[in-house]
């Protein structure tokens, strides 16, 4: 069943192209936040994950769509969050090989002028947590999801400081990742996050899992025409990529920017970096 803000394209990972024994093919998740003025309140992300969802989206899928070998899953646009604040994300699944999951990630960040795109994988590098929420509550719904995010933060003492949005079937949920590796163990982190659920009467299903992240990033202020982006698609043979997003981008990285007073700077708070 899709969700507001979610388009399934994909029932299998396996299409036309693809060999099933390619050992690097595996499912990607390529991540990117759209973050307003910290002070706004919980209203006023609603204008920003419309954006998300009418903007970001669609041009995330307009840059996988030129990279070849790329098996779009699904695209996701709701709520994740980085310290204390509610961030409107977009998230891209893949299924493809990671050299091309990277390419669409500095695609979209060249195309959307994003300072950071995640590419999260299976893997070993960082603990993570999914919680998923089995009471048909929305991580497209800041006033339900607010209150939970500040009682995870609350109860783990600050160690608990990112996720982003996941669809596991017609269930939302989060993936709150341990993004500096300060969990005592994943098995303390799931009783912090069970803990805020009964607090707020919260029906979840909380488990444990390892990923593996990796940051692509352009720092604006330094580099206008996002050439850190352009450089490691031109150091894959992909400038075409490249020039497709510069091109395709140029109207939306507008409406994209348009809302936040500080692009190209500040108005990002981006996470720490993946090892």
């Amino acid at each position: 069943m899709n969700r507001p803000n979610s388009v399934e394209t994909a029932d299998s990972p396996y299409g036309a192209g693809f060999e099933a024994s390619d050992p690097q093919l595996a499912v990607y998740d390529v991540v990117f936040d759209l973050q307003p003025d910290p002070s706004a309140s919980a209203n006023a992300l609603r204008p920003s994950l419309e954006l998300t969802a009418t903007v970001a989206a669609p041009l995330a899928l307009d840059v996988a769509n030129v990279v070849p070998g790329i098996r779009i899953l699904s695209t996701l646009a709701a709520f994740g969050a980085y310290a204390d604040a509610l961030t409107p994300a977009c998230v891209l699944r893949l299924f493809t090989t990671p050299d091309r999951a990277l390419a669409v990630a500095c695609g979209i960040g060249l195309a959307a002028h994003q300072q950071q795109v995640v590419v999260s994988s299976a893997g070993r590098s960082h603990r993570a947590i999914d919680v998923v929420f089995l009471d048909g509550r929305s991580t497209s719904d800041p006033t339900s999801l607010a209150p939970f995010w500040k009682s995870c933060r609350a109860v783990a003492k600050g160690r608990i400081t990112g996720a982003f949005p996941i669809r596991l079937r017609e269930h939302d949920g989060l993936r709150i990742l341990d993004l500096d590796n300060e969990w005592p163990s994943s098995e303390e982190a799931r009783e912090w996050v069970s803990a805020a659920a009964w607090q707020h009467r919260r029906k979840v299903v909380v488990r444990e899992r390892r990923s593996a992240l990796t940051v692509v990033e352009n720092d604006w202020t330094q580099y206008r025409e996002g050439e850190a982006f352009q450089q490691r698609l031109a150091a894959t043979g992909r400038e075409s990529v490249a020039a497709h997003a510069l091109e395709t981008g140029r109207t939306a990285a507008a409406r994209l920017c348009g809302p936040f007073s500080q692009r190209g700077g500040s108005d990002q708070s981006p996470p720490p970096r993946a090892a």
